[in-house]
C-alpha cells in the first residue's frame, strides 16, 4: 500500500495535480477531479493493491441503523461500491452512462473451493464514441482493484449494443 501511495503521488505530481497526503495513507485531491483522476490512475494500473472500500462517496453507509443485520450491511456496502464505481466510470468523457453489477459471494469456511467474485460493467457510450484498449483496461483495473479477490479476467465490460469490450 505504501508503494501504491508513492506511485500515485508520483503520477499526481507528473500531472501537476495538487494533493495532500494524510496520515494513514489517504491522498486528497481536488473534489472536482476525483473521478477523472481515478480513471487516469486506473488506466496506468494504480493502485496495484485492492481498495478497502471505505473511500469518499459511500453515502449509503452513513445511513446504517444500529439494528441492521449483517446481510443488510453487506448488501448496502455492495450497492454503495457499485454506485461509487458507476460514478467514477461515468466521469469518462466518452461514457454517457454506466451500470456496475458486482457478484460477491458470501464466504464461509465450510466449502473447500470458495466461489470467486465477478463483475459486469454496462456502458452507454456517447454518440459515435468508442473506448480504446487502455480505457477499457482502466475500467477493468478500477473494478477489479475495488473488490478483494476479484480477478481482472472476471470483469466483463459491454457497450450499449451488447458487444463485449473486455
Amino acid at each position: 500500500a505504501d508503494k501504491d501511495g508513492g506511485a500515485v503521488i508520483g503520477q499526481l505530481a507528473a500531472m501537476n495535480v495538487p494533493y495532500k497526503h494524510e496520515a494513514g495513507g489517504t491522498i486528497l485531491v481536488p473534489a472536482g477531479q476525483v473521478y477523472e483522476l481515478r480513471m487516469k490512475l486506473a488506466a496506468q494500473g494504480l493502485p496495484k493493491s485492492g481498495g478497502s472500500g471505505s473511500g469518499v462517496g459511500f453515502e449509503l453507509m452513513d445511513k446504517s441503523s444500529i439494528g441492521q443485520t449483517q446481510f443488510n450491511e453487506r448488501l448496502n456496502f455492495q450497492r454503495a461500491l457499485e454506485g461509487e464505481l458507476t460514478r467514477t466510470i461515468t466521469a469518462l468523457a466518452d461514457v454517457a452512462d454506466a451500470r456496475v453489477h458486482l457478484a460477491i459471494p458470501q464466504q464461509n469456511g465450510f466449502f473447500r473451493e470458495q466461489q470467486k467474485p465477478s463483475a459486469s460493467v454496462m456502458l452507454t457510450l456517447r454518440g459515435g464514441r468508442t473506448l480504446d484498449r487502455s480505457q477499457i483496461a482502466g475500467i477493468v483495473h478500477l473494478v477489479s482493484s475495488s473488490v478483494p479477490e476479484l480477478s481482472p479476467k472476471a470483469v466483463s465490460v459491454l457497450d450499449q449494443t451488447g458487444t463485449l469490450l473486455s
